[in-house]
């Protein structure tokens, strides 16, 4: 099945997946992280053709997605005192449920994930004593599956990590949208000239602290790798990250960081930011890194951000709740708009077989 149907590319934006988070008022009366997660990928998979789109969005067919975006916290113990263990066993999960390309999986579509803070340690930590690996490795291994597999569309991986990577995918001939993976958030590297002194929430972590992990270059990455794939403004940017830019995921990582983000961002003819790390589906703009305003704002300097919800949802009690993602259609709604490159970006928060409330449509250039 083609995912670009009438000039229109879909996609789905998935977060905080956890697999492993298990806690509740009883360990033996819990819905568990992979049930929740099979809950979520079910949905993904019988979406389309299955029900259209809002009618306040316009309406029309879901098309099948050309594959789903991760924004990081992949497991919830990829690092810490007496966690390894459990870290291989949950992203043995993970792995099973989503897979790589489509056919290894429960889900029937590529992915593309990154890590998040749970998610743990650096590419130069050292595997726990119990694993082959942990994520950020594994994430780092499947970056090479996906370059050697022309399917995956991916045109650029960091070095010397492997960490962070790009790809693209077409609307139509003449418009396309160029995906960056940062991962944890954007940065230099610790001890860097750029960022000497740690990173993270301010004051910042030492350098010297090897279990946290670190943006990894990724800001540096970001800079070349638009700087060779996305200066034709036919070309779409669209970035990837675990930290948004709300109030909480401010804390966690430095303002100037947010800023340089932006001013790189605002280069180019950027779409929209995908975030997760608050387990909520947000849709939101950003000027500077620093200055929130609604969705859409049109004022220049602002970039659309959509946060995406966590897979598995419970409430303040442990008990569960439907599964979530949102649902992302770029493209065009007929042959004179597609000439003229005027096109349409629609996201949609679905919640277990129906539309959520998180729902906005703002036009492209390209």
């Amino acid at each position: 099945m083609n995912h670009v149907i009438g000039q229109k590319l879909c996609w789905y934006s998935a977060s905080d997946t956890h697999l492993g988070h298990d806690t509740g008022p009883s360990s033996d009366n819990i819905t568990t992280s992979y049930t929740k997660n099979v809950w979520a990928i079910n949905e993904m998979n019988i979406l389309p053709g299955n029900d259209t789109w809002p009618a306040s969005l316009g309406g029309g067919a879901v098309l099948v997605p050309a594959g789903v975006t991760i924004s990081g916290d992949l497991i919830d113990n990829g690092i810490g005192p007496g966690t390894e263990v459990n870290g291989c066993n949950q992203w043995e999960n993970f792995t099973a449920l989503y897979g790589l390309d489509g056919t290894d999986g429960l889900i029937k579509y590529k992915v593309y994930e990154g890590r998040g803070n749970h998610d743990g340690a650096n590419s130069s930590h050292a595997n726990p004593t119990d694993c082959t690996g942990h994520p950020t490795t594994w994430v780092i291994g499947r970056n090479k599956q996906r370059l050697q597999n022309p399917s995956f569309n991916v045109q650029n991986v960091s070095e010397p990590t492997g960490l962070h990577y790009s790809w693209t995918w077409n609307i139509t001939d003449t418009c396309r949208v160029h995906f960056v993976h940062m991962n944890l958030f954007p940065g230099h590297g610790c001890g860097s000239p750029d960022n000497p002194n740690g990173e993270g929430k301010a004051p910042g972590f030492p350098c010297s602290d090897a279990d946290l992990s670190w943006a990894e270059n990724s800001l540096d990455f970001l800079e070349s790798d638009l700087a060779m794939y996305a200066t034709d403004p036919s070309t779409l940017v669209v970035t990837i990250q675990h930290y948004g830019f709300d109030g909480f995921s401010n804390t966690w990582y430095n303002e100037d960081q947010r800023i340089e983000l932006f001013n790189t961002l605002n280069k180019y003819n950027t779409l929209a930011v995908l975030v997760g790390h608050t387990h909520e589906a947000l849709l939101y703009s950003i000027k500077n890194g620093t200055t929130q305003g609604e969705w859409g704002t049109t004022e220049p300097g602002y970039i659309n951000v959509v946060n995406a919800p966590a897979t598995q949802k419970e409430d303040g009690q442990h008990n569960a709740l439907p599964s979530e993602f949102m649902v992302l259609e770029a493209g065009f709604n007929s042959e004179e708009d597609a000439k003229a490159g005027t096109g349409v970006f629609r996201v949609a928060q679905r919640v277990g077989h129906g539309w959520g409330t998180v729902l906005g449509s703002v036009p492209f250039q390209c």
